[in-house]
């Protein structure tokens, strides 16, 4: 038989009873009552220990999300920053005093110089081609003389047999055979050279509105640096003031340089 509690004294009553023998407590309702559903069992909350390895595995996954991001970062910044690689820098050429950037030289002298310009003109061009280096190239001209070429077919290049070649040149180079200043001159600018050094100490020839005239017409981006030498026999001649002019408008038409020297 089943049993049923008194909901006042908790006695122990058969369920076929209607009060309770001692409390007389009525326990109708506890018989109509339907008994109660047993309460759903509440799972425990995680413990620290449990937890522990979620909370490891998440902050791994932040951490590479922030690595990658921030490499890729990284990299766009790189990227934008990265200079161009800078081109190698022309090596330069010095004479009489001025510099040029040059990687092909020529050395002129021009009309019927004096000893002493050009014993000044053989020193300067010694000492202007032992500073050359061997990617260099170079040639020395005596404009009004046939045979007033180092080189006649090409420049030579700034190494020490050739440097020796300039170095041993004498002033008597070229005596024979005199020509125009301008066939000279023609010469040199087949050659191809980068800058011409332009060395004169009297009028250009045959004239120098005709020599201005030719290098205008042949120089195709050749710069070409002149100086002027004064010597005792120009000094006093009207036609310095000439050939001066002459040689200023070569210079500056062509992008080089123009200078005066005092000779001998």
């Amino acid at each position: 038989m089943d049993l049923i509690r008194c909901p006042r004294c908790r006695k122990a009553l058969p369920s076929v009873a209607n009060f309770c023998p001692q409390c007389g407590m009525s326990v109708r309702e506890v018989k109509a009552s339907p008994p109660p559903k047993p309460a759903k069992p509440v799972p425990p909350a995680l413990s620290a220990p449990s937890r522990a390895p979620a909370l490891a595995l998440l902050v791994v996954i932040i951490g590479i999300v922030f690595l990658v991001v921030t490499w890729s970062s990284l990299r766009s910044s790189t990227r934008q920053i990265r200079m161009p690689a800078r081109p190698l820098a022309m090596p330069s050429a010095r004479f009489m005093g001025i510099t040029s950037p040059a990687q092909r030289v020529a050395y002129v002298c021009t009309g019927r110089p004096s000893r002493s310009t050009t014993d000044m003109f053989l020193a300067e061009v010694r000492q202007s081609i032992g500073r050359l280096d061997d990617s260099q190239a170079f040639n020395v001209c005596f404009a009004a003389t046939s045979d007033g070429m180092l080189e006649q077919g090409s420049l030579l290049q700034a190494n020490a047999a050739n440097k020796a070649r300039a170095f041993n040149m004498s002033g008597h180079l070229g005596i024979a055979g005199a020509q125009p200043d301008v066939l000279g001159m023609q010469r040199v600018f087949s050659q191809r050279p980068d800058v011409i050094f332009l060395v004169a100490d009297s009028d250009l020839s045959p004239s120098n509105e005709e020599f201005i005239a030719a290098c205008r017409a042949q120089r195709q981006g050749i710069r070409i640096n002149t100086i002027a030498v004064r010597t005792r026999e120009n000094q006093s001649d009207a036609g310095r003031r000439r050939f001066e002019d002459g040689l200023r408008r070569i210079a500056v038409e062509s992008g080089g340089q123009y200078k005066t020297m005092q000779g001998h």
